[in-house]
């Protein structure tokens, strides 16, 4: 045996811990770098569509690889209102591409359907979110981000909204996800944009370990949206750390 050499019982152990790469792993670390490569910063749909096919072309459109083609779709807008005599199949025929693409990433995998629900707009991630069978705080932030969205985009007529993001916050208090920091942060910018400034105040102050400057921010817009300027600068003289939104967002109101 050589000086400074381990063990062979220390070796053997190390071997069987190891284990080389498959190739179907490869193939997806491959086609993430790939990805990279050929689309721009910000892709359409359009271009996501041929980065996969030169995927396919190249053998690297794994099952694996589909979870970061989804990860990479922009946000889609709402279909328009067909009108009677149109061509073409039923509203949801413009989301049929990350639908294909979040079955052939395994419906089990909780990357793909928290991308999922990143991409489709209002309504669709609620009627999806419960046939999910993983999930994590990351599902409960993209639903809360989709609701969000849409009251942003909608205003007073959408404040039915409300009772379903309060919904999700019920949820996510019985997953034991309600503590995650994204996901408060969630929740503080949803009842924020939602008008309920003191459902958001109750859920910043409800563990003060658990906060950011992105919950103070939140905070501080949710209160400069509802025109509560008084109460706003108490919590801008308050903020352990400001950044530049702290300050466009108090100058703003």
């Amino acid at each position: 045996m050589q000086l400074g050499a381990p063990p062979p019982a220390a070796a053997a152990a190390a071997a069987a811990v190891w284990r080389a790469p498959t190739f179907e792993a490869r193939r997806a670390a491959d086609a993430r770098e790939l990805l990279a490569a050929l689309l721009p910063p910000s892709p359409t749909v359009r271009q996501v569509q041929q980065a996969h096919a030169r995927l396919a072309v190249l053998g690297l459109a794994a099952s694996r690889a589909m979870p970061h083609l989804l990860a990479v779709l922009p946000r889609l807008l709402p279909d328009k209102p067909r009108h009677r005599g149109d061509d073409g199949g039923g509203d949801g025929d413009h989301y049929a591409y990350p639908l294909a693409l979040f079955r052939r990433a395994n419906s089990t995998s909780a990357f793909a359907s928290n991308n999922l629900l990143r991409v489709l707009p209002h309504p669709l991630p609620l009627t999806l979110f419960s046939r999910f069978r993983r999930r994590n705080p990351h599902s409960f932030t993209f639903l809360l981000a989709s609701i969000s969205n849409h009251l942003n985009a909608a205003g007073p007529s959408a404040s039915a909204c409300s009772f379903l993001g309060s919904h999700v916050h019920a949820l996510a208090v019985k997953a034991g996800a309600a503590g995650d920091l994204f996901v408060r942060n969630a929740l503080v910018h949803f009842y924020g944009v939602s008008g309920d400034v003191g459902a958001m105040r109750r859920v910043f102050d409800e563990l003060p370990r658990v906060r950011d400057v992105l919950t103070w921010n939140e905070v501080l817009a949710g209160y400069v949206r509802a025109g509560m300027m008084t109460v706003a600068r108490e919590v801008f003289d308050e903020m352990p750390v400001r950044d530049e939104i702290s300050w466009s967002t108090l100058v703003g109101g």
